[in-house]
């Protein structure tokens, strides 16, 4: 499909912060709050960034006073209502930071709002993991590997705010060494799920050849607009050399760079620069994993508009060409 940009932002950003508020919380907690609230000003800013970006994927602006009618059957409504209260619960934990509120309930606010970020984590993945037609989300690697790279990205950017802020070599050594850890174990679940988008390409190639090209009639002409299975159904696939430099560039950054963040305690702007590398990379997995994804949709629409050659009456073989 196309990787529409509102997409990309949502969840990457929303990722990246909850990433860096469960960092906080696990690996910060005894850090002076001076130290701690820009990181947590860093994962609102991506956190609301992120939020405000899911509105210009919506069809009709109009229709978002809807959004939460539908908690019990609909994932896009769970995750407007767990992302909603995530951004609310890291505006209201900044605020206690920046209050004389007792360090007990400063840590209770991270705890809290380390919860719900990973809730909203988890139920964005469920998005995606829950489309049968979609061959290459539909499967359990959807989630451990969406919910892994925005963890590694957020935490690579609180360890790279917390090295900004001044904090002690020793907790920052630690972060990293953490962050580094992660992203090796992020590229194996990356190459596992790497392996499911191409067995979704060889189901497609077998469905092909065993059912060829099927003829189908319209029903529905349209009104105001060419009708649903005249139009472009489908991103053009990514060809496989470009397919194989992006995984390559999508290794080298989520993993080369958490492993470089590992090594760059001493150095604040290597940390820095390696918290950007993982971000970049991030933003470079989340475009391959709209971009080459595998709907059914394939099996009977190419890439270009269909266009009508015979009667609609009198569907025949040659009905509709690419």
């Amino acid at each position: 499909m196309k990787p529409p940009v509102s997409l990309l932002l949502l969840t990457v950003w929303n990722g990246a912060a909850v990433g860096a508020v469960v960092t906080l919380a696990l690996c910060a907690p005894g850090l002076p709050r001076a130290l701690v609230e820009p990181a947590v000003a860093v994962a609102l800013v991506l956190g609301a960034g992120g939020g405000a970006a899911s509105f210009f994927h919506m069809h009709r602006l109009t229709a978002a006073r809807y959004v939460l009618s539908r908690l019990r059957t609909s994932w896009l409504s769970r995750e407007a209502l767990t992302t909603g209260l995530f951004v609310a619960a890291t505006a209201a934990t900044l605020a206690l930071g920046r209050s004389p509120a007792s360090p007990g309930v400063w840590r209770a606010a991270q705890a809290v709002t380390a919860c719900l970020g990973l809730a909203a984590a988890f139920v964005t993945a469920m998005i995606y993991r829950t489309i049968p037609a979609m061959r290459s989300w539909h499967s359990p690697w959807t989630v451990p590997a969406m919910m892994g790279v925005g963890l590694v990205s957020g935490a690579a950017v609180a360890a790279a705010v917390l090295a900004l802020a001044g904090a002690p070599t020793t907790v920052r050594g630690e972060l990293d060494a953490a962050v580094g850890a992660a992203g090796l174990l992020l590229g194996g679940v990356k190459i596992r799920q790497w392996t499911v988008f191409a067995g979704a390409w060889a189901w497609l190639d077998r469905q092909h050849a065993g059912l060829g090209p099927v003829a189908y009639r319209l029903h529905d002409t349209g009104t105001s607009r060419p009708p649903y299975r005249t139009q472009t159904q489908v991103w053009p696939a990514v060809p496989a050399p470009v397919r194989r430099r992006l995984k390559a560039g999508i290794l080298v950054a989520l993993v080369g760079g958490s492993v470089l963040l590992a090594f760059s305690t001493p150095l604040p702007p290597v940390t820095v620069g390696a918290a950007a590398t993982v971000l970049a990379g991030a933003f470079l997995e989340r475009w391959l994993f709209f971009a080459d994804a595998v709907h059914s949709s394939r099996l009977w629409f190419t890439d270009r508009p269909q266009t009508q050659t015979a009667p609609v009456g009198r569907p025949s073989a040659r009905s509709f060409r690419p």
